[in-house]
């Protein structure tokens, strides 16, 4: 009777935090017409009826709690380290002990955690993809290439970042790659185990995916809707693709980034780097949600992330078409000076599709706000726009007052796309090319 009293107490706990997490997980967007609440579905109270679920539930309640919260409160950790700690030590519970290490950049109690569980499955996906992180976090970068390649075998969704990739192109390496593995570093743990907390909650499925039908503007009631929407005008806007959780560690990533000067392009108006760590991580993320959406297997190129300045003379982002190797992208709003009280710096995108030309960088005439051909994309920190910018100008307008304004932009091609030529080669030869097709999504080799 006392274990059933027990358990029965711990539903109820993980109930009512969970309850608590999802009122105050709705968000809207102020200066938009509101679109519909996206709510992050979880199953935060464990099936099982065993002490060890009754601990789980209550711990990933708990995980949910300090995730959903702004500040985070550390408390919230230490009570799910010590719900986690409570009945006997399953595959499901060391696993969350050794994500809840790595979030605290404990490596020594990461990995002991991951051994525990490769002792009783040494195919354990998720504990190499765990594992992996947490090679990562000790800053090696030939053990952590390994790491990775390894579990890419076994998983290849969780596994295919930055340090393995079988198509794409070279990550960044850094001139101060140990100042850079400590700026990255928090921030990659971060996103890492709230999107696996997320994906454990809802039985392994990709948290983005689950999510497609709730980030919509208008109410849709399939995938089928979503494909169809897409394929019809080329652009969608996906609201809430990142919690606010996720936002304020990339502000506070992408921020320190900017601070000390260790990102390598640096321009008047413009600071930019491509495939850095944390920008090339998202990419990867977003691949199965962006797959679904353009109904096509797809391959990551690059990640790239841009900061724009309002110095004098800024010309925004002028009208411009991509490269062909950014068949699909989607731009994100990450980070802004001054950060608070929110604004936006519209991203205007062109209906209609270009004549075929080239697809290189190439615009037919000014736009300007207000032609009635343009889309205007009001975009607050977390979202994303999804667009085929291959064959629609999109543009900027200069940017005003002192501000500045950094966005990730995630590239992806379809899967018949020789992604193994270096860049530079893919544009050479297939920008002059005057027979391959410009204006729809189809690669013509």
């Amino acid at each position: 009777m006392t274990r059933l009293r027990i358990l029965f107490v711990a539903i109820l706990l993980s109930f009512g935090t969970a309850t608590v997490f999802l009122m105050q997980h709705r968000w809207s967007l102020p200066p938009l017409e509101a679109p519909p609440p996206r709510v992050l579905v979880s199953n935060f109270v464990a099936s099982s009826t065993s002490e060890c679920g009754a601990a789980t539930g209550r711990g990933d309640a708990l995980m949910h709690a300090y995730f959903a919260q702004l500040p985070t409160n550390a408390t919230l950790l230490d009570l799910a380290d010590a719900a986690f700690g409570q009945g006997p030590a399953s595959v499901d519970v060391l696993l969350r002990r050794a994500l809840l290490a790595l979030l605290r950049l404990d490596r020594k109690r990461c990995s002991d955690n991951v051994a525990q569980v490769l002792a009783l499955d040494p195919l354990h996906e998720r504990a190499h993809l765990i594992s992996a992180y947490c090679t990562e976090l000790g800053g090696d970068i030939a053990q952590s290439r390994a790491a990775h390649a390894r579990t890419r075998a076994l998983d290849i969704h969780g596994s295919d970042r930055y340090f393995s990739m079988p198509g794409g192109y070279g990550p960044f390496l850094p001139s101060d790659w140990q100042l850079y593995h400590r700026l990255y570093m928090p921030a990659l743990a971060g996103l890492f185990v709230c999107t696996e907390f997320m994906e454990m909650g809802l039985g392994g499925r990709d948290r983005w995916v689950s999510s497609l039908l709730a980030m919509q503007d208008e109410p849709v009631r399939s995938l089928d809707e979503v494909v169809s929407n897409f394929a019809t005008r080329d652009y969608m806007i996906l609201r809430g693709l990142l919690t606010p959780y996720e936002q304020s560690i990339l502000h506070t990533y992408y921020d320190a980034t900017l601070r000390t000067g260790i990102l390598p392009n640096h321009e008047p108006f413009v600071t930019s780097c491509v495939n850095e760590r944390v920008g090339y991580f998202l990419n990867q993320r977003f691949r199965p949600a962006i797959s679904a959406i353009a109904e096509h297997p797809l391959l990551v190129t690059y990640s790239y992330f841009v900061d724009y300045n309002s110095k004098e003379g800024n010309p925004g982002l002028k009208a411009h078409t991509d490269a062909v190797d950014n068949q699909v992208t989607m731009s994100m709003s990450i980070t802004r000076q001054p950060y608070t009280p929110a604004w936006i710096w519209p991203l205007y995108f062109q209906k209609t599709p270009k004549s075929p030309v080239t697809e290189l960088g190439t615009w037919e005439r000014q736009l300007r706000p207000g032609d009635p051909d343009l889309v205007e994309a009001l975009l607050n920190t977390g979202d994303g726009l999804l667009f085929r910018g291959r064959a629609h100008p999109h543009f900027r307008e200069p940017l005003d007052g002192n501000r500045t304004y950094g966005n990730v932009l995630s590239h992806f091609v379809h899967s018949d796309y020789p992604i193994w030529l270096p860049r530079h080669v893919h544009n050479q030869r297939y920008a002059n090319d005057k027979d391959l097709p410009t204006r729809g999504h189809e690669f013509i080799r």
